[in-house]
């Protein structure tokens, strides 16, 4: 598993999906983007989340999108 910066763990996680590891192996998560502030991000969180469930998806759908 990995955390830190958002874009850097989607490189990161787009690399190790290259190599051709399942995203069930992954757990690569960003936790904070750089020039965003934390209410910024839970807006986006929020947001995310409550389309995903309005489309009928489970939290871990949601999570690995």
């Amino acid at each position: 598993w990995a955390a830190g910066e958002r874009s850097e763990m989607i490189a990161m996680r787009q690399h190790f999906r290259g190599l051709g590891l399942p995203k069930e192996h992954l757990q690569v998560l960003g936790y904070w983007k750089d020039g965003a502030s934390s209410t910024e991000l839970d807006k986006l969180r929020l947001s995310t989340y409550e389309a995903g469930r309005a489309k009928g998806l489970t939290l871990e759908e949601i999570v690995s999108i």
